[in-house]
């Protein structure tokens, strides 16, 4: 039976909302039990080294070996249980989360990369994460939210694989159009320095709810690809620097939320781009494991560096109109508008 690509990705950011929520939560509950501010920090700092600093390496494998991508698919499901109802402690817990969280997204990520053109689809997948881990965090009280969430992402994973026939096959794309080495590499590294830079653009300080931090997030990650559906790359890139630096202008808990938005924004927009970039490597995998990977400075040095917030809007801005010049080099595209 054939399943619509709409229901393929329902699904997906189904799993990745249930996912990043587990994750979330499990974490926290240990965070309230635990009097150590140090302790505290060490296993959320462990985790997301695996979390988001294995993805690369996943994807490598999976890259050269895609008929691996059911078998790590379930194993990330077997560890995310062992990881939620381990009694051997939080360093075993943490393991188990950060690396079945890394299984997770690469194997279900590079499945969204190669299965959909649509830059809308990449931006809703990844708010579903967005939202589920701001969610999990507060719901931390609740241990029997998170409890419920991975039975839910048990059943539907299983179900998902064996009753509807999943497939880590592309579902409706088609193989991107080759760069020289040399493009290819200068693209990807431009795309690489703008996530790195993004990646302090935390909205850590806006004095609102997490869940609501969480949730502009996501907006900003939809917004985003679907302006680079209507509008193209540049368009976008260009709307993306007018809003954020309208945004600095003001004080205010408005004016900050719209920069957390459009910081989101890129996102789509440099996944997709990185993908191509990496086309001749065929590595959709090891793309969205360094796309991840970039994320990881602004986790542990956040607070630590000042940059004028002007000053990153516009050096972000530069990299991505780089990038996308590059990537419209292969036809001899001039208009600076067209995408």
């Amino acid at each position: 039976m054939v399943y619509p690509a709409s229901l393929h990705l329902g699904i997906m950011t189904l799993l990745h909302f249930l996912v990043d929520g587990i994750c979330g939560a499990a974490l926290a509950v240990y965070a309230w039990q635990e009097l150590s501010f140090d302790a505290i920090c060490y296993y959320f700092m462990l985790y997301n080294l695996l979390a988001f600093g294995t993805q690369w390496l996943v994807g490598l494998c999976l890259d050269k070996q895609p008929q691996l991508g059911k078998k790590l698919f379930l194993g990330s499901v077997w560890l995310l249980l062992a990881g939620t109802f381990s009694p051997l402690g939080i360093g075993v817990q943490a393991l188990c989360l950060g690396v079945g969280n890394s299984l997770f997204h690469v194997t279900v990520g590079r499945m969204a990369l190669l299965g959909y053109d649509s830059d809308l689809a990449l931006g809703i997948f990844v708010a579903g994460g967005a939202v589920g881990i701001a969610l999990g965090l507060a719901g931390a009280g609740y241990i029997w939210w998170y409890r419920i969430a991975l039975t839910l992402v048990a059943i539907g994973a299983f179900s998902y694989l064996h009753w509807q026939e999943f497939s880590f096959k592309p579902l409706d794309n088609k193989r991107p159009e080759l760069l020289s080495r040399g493009k290819g590499a200068l693209l990807s590294g431009a795309l690489l320095l703008c996530i790195f830079i993004r990646s302090f653009g935390s909205g850590a300080v806006l004095p609102i709810n997490p869940v609501l931090i969480g949730c502009l997030m996501a907006v900003g990650k939809v917004v985003g690809g679907c302006c680079c559906d209507l509008f193209g790359y540049k368009r976008t890139a260009l709307l993306i620097l007018v809003v954020g630096f309208l945004a600095v202008q003001l004080p205010g808990v408005v004016p900050g939320a719209l920069l957390l938005i459009t910081w989101n924004m890129t996102m789509p927009l440099t996944l997709r781009l990185l993908y191509r970039g990496l086309a001749q490597q065929e590595a959709p995998g090891l793309a969205f494991g360094l796309a991840a990977g970039m994320l990881l400075p602004g986790i542990f040095f956040q607070g630590r560096w000042s940059v004028p917030v002007q000053l990153v809007i516009m050096l972000q801005f530069v990299l991505l109109v780089g990038a996308i010049g590059l990537w419209q080099s292969r036809k001899g595209v001039k208009k600076f508008l067209d995408r």
